[in-house]
């Protein structure tokens, strides 16, 4: 088997450094800021559009430009958003592991159903993508394993309550132009009309995005500037399966008048990144040019993914101009903010990992195809898994870390399986 191949060595780098650049969102800085998910994209695209350019810069390609490359920020774009949401949301490894799980399919379905791309035998092609699949899921399983209880009156919650050690963070965001004396008054008769508890507050509800806190949850008061939130306790510090690092899923958003899980839609937008942003690549496929393709496709991709963003932030404008009866002065102040000074650095780095990643991919595709290439590429949970369990101890109960390993295996079985396969027809 041909590892050594220029495909194969891509698709490692591409693995590393797609496993990796979900990192940076866990840090710290990040998590205290509650950066807006279009936000964190944004840096990613700015680093994907600059580091396009390199191709030039280091005489790799000359210069080229496809409108296909508008069709894969459009792919991207939106599934990048929902997988930063969906790391905010359950996790790393879950996020990572459900979205890539998801794409080895869809990619797959491309490559050898669309595309015609030739193996030695399908059945076992589709035996080890199944593999690969089965093993994405169990690292995704086996790297969720956290709970909450919520706060109780009584006298022996109230004692747990006092010996925790509950990191009650602040949440960030809050509506423009709500925070006059008149509002706070009736806020605070809220909060006294609602609870007894003293550690309950409201917070405004005009803005469209809220992160919250890993022990918080969102409940509704029947009300249509305010809503409450509950803060909760964390399970016991000696649960080998939790720790301070770990998400709370126990947190209710509302979307359309209707409560739902935070968890759950988590894991919906990873889900939707993978169906969606499975198909990253497959417009390079119809740019008809050998110019356009491979690494010549990087600045392509680059300048739609801009295009995208672009469109993307003036659709948010407009809707926050709706929201704030057409005051283009509360609209602009209403948006999310970049912190440039406090995360810079996480930005970009994840927007570096990331467009490493994808020249990667890129070379992948194209020599190995997308059946496989960019199926093989999604390996990067491997990694992922291995940030939430080693770094980020997002679990550390062995047994279940052992499993996780299990599935691991499966995976590279998978993998393993597929470039035989592929080596072969």
């Amino acid at each position: 088997m041909m590892i050594s191949s220029p495909g194969w060595i891509a698709a490692l780098v591409s693995i590393v450094a797609f496993g990796s650049f979900g990192a940076p969102i866990k840090s710290e800085v990040v998590q205290k800021l509650n950066v807006n998910p279009l936000v964190y994209q944004s840096y990613k695209t700015f680093m994907c559009f600059v580091t396009s350019w390199l191709v030039l810069v280091f005489r790799i390609e000359d210069f080229s430009y496809t409108p296909w490359g508008i069709i894969s920020g459009l792919f991207w774009v939106p599934g990048g958003i929902a997988t930063i949401f969906a790391i905010q949301s359950v996790g790393l490894a879950v996020a990572i592991g459900v979205g890539n799980a998801f794409i080895v399919l869809v990619s797959f379905v491309w490559g050898i159903f669309v595309f015609n791309e030739s193996v030695q035998s399908l059945p076992a092609a589709c035996i080890s993508i199944l593999c690969m699949m089965t093993g994405i899921f169990g690292m995704a399983f086996f790297s969720s394993s956290t709970t909450t209880t919520t706060i109780t009156n009584d006298d022996d919650t109230e004692e747990e309550e006092s010996s925790s050690n509950v990191d009650y963070s602040r949440i960030i965001r809050s509506s423009a132009g709500n925070n006059n004396e008149t509002s706070n008054n009736n806020n605070n008769e809220t909060l006294n009309t609602t609870t007894s508890n003293e550690n309950n507050f409201i917070i405004n509800n005009n803005d469209s995005y809220y992160q919250q806190s890993p022990s918080i949850i969102i409940q509704d008061n029947n009300d249509d500037n305010d809503i409450v939130v509950e803060r909760l306790l964390d399970e016991s510090s000696d649960n080998n399966n939790t720790n301070e690092n770990s998400i709370d899923t126990n947190v209710f958003i509302t979307i359309c008048d209707h409560k739902i899980h935070r968890r759950t839609v988590g894991i919906a937008a990873a889900v939707f990144n993978g169906i969606w942003g499975g198909s990253i690549m497959v417009p390079m496929h119809f740019s008809n040019s050998t110019t356009t393709s491979g690494m010549g496709y990087a600045i392509s991709f680059g300048i739609g993914a801009s295009i995208i963003t672009i469109i993307l932030w003036i659709f948010l404008f407009v809707y926050r101009l709706y929201q704030n009866r057409w005051s283009f002065e509360v609209a602009y102040n209403s948006l999310p903010s970049f912190y440039i000074k406090k995360m810079w650095k996480q930005g970009c780095a994840s927007g570096l990992l990331w467009s490493i990643g994808n020249f990667g991919s890129m070379i992948c595709v194209q020599q190995l195809g997308e059946g496989v290439g960019y199926s093989v590429v999604q390996a990067a949970m491997l990694v992922s898994g291995l940030w939430g369990i080693f770094y980020f101890k997002e679990i550390t109960n062995w047994v279940v870390i052992f499993k996780w390993f299990l599935s691991a295996t499966l995976t590279v079985g998978g993998i393993l399986l597929l470039s035989y396969e592929h080596e072969k027809a």
